[in-house]
């Protein structure tokens, strides 16, 4: 390379944000470690400085909160999600679903995300999730954000020896009420390892 040339900085389009190491679930291959047993979760003022701080890059344009499991957060990923969108970010939610125990809680909270300006859901799930949290949990999740016009991807974690499998996520009687929907085409599922 000449002297002349000056490199192009290559600058995200999006970014993460681990809201927290705390997670209703223990997965044992979880990628940050995260746990029950953890106690540190990211307050208000703390996320909204971070938001401020990937406004201020302006090539960012989505926001993904994450963690651990983001929703622990309560009002306050409510409040990150709503500054963000405010300020012109897309935001998606990445959640292990625990949340989604029953149609009215969970129609009830995707309501208070897209209110917020939710964007889009990602749900993970597979052997060590469901140890934790049952598919139907997912999927009922996924089924109410779909109804409310979220987007909505499940990663489904799997590997040679996987016991859960594609097959079993549409063999679930709510899996097959997400295809009977009219906003099916929302919602879509990869298979990952």
């Amino acid at each position: 390379m000449g002297k002349n040339k000056q490199e192009k900085a290559i600058m995200p389009s999006s970014a993460g944000i681990i809201t927290t190491y705390k997670c209703t679930a223990e997965c044992e291959d979880c990628c940050f470690n995260c746990s029950r047993k953890k106690t540190s979760i990211m307050n208000t003022q703390q996320l909204i400085h971070i938001i401020e701080e990937l406004i201020s890059l302006e090539s960012v344009k989505v926001i993904v909160f994450t963690g651990g499991e983001a929703t622990l957060l309560g009002n306050t990923l409510i409040e990150g999600i709503n500054y963000a969108t405010k300020n012109g970010l897309a935001t998606r939610l990445v959640t292990n679903g625990h949340w989604a125990s029953n149609p009215v809680r969970a129609e009830k909270y995707v309501k208070k995300l897209k209110d917020a300006g939710l964007k889009e859901i990602n749900f993970s799930t597979g052997d060590q999730h469901q140890k934790y949290v049952r598919v139907d949990k997912v999927l009922l999740g996924s089924l109410m954000a779909i109804e409310q016009d979220i987007p909505v991807s499940i990663s489904l974690e799997t590997h040679r020896f996987a016991k859960f499998r594609e097959n079993d996520l549409k063999s679930n009687p709510i899996f097959k009420k997400i295809m009977d929907s009219k906003n099916k085409d929302l919602f879509t599922y990869i298979c990952s390892s």
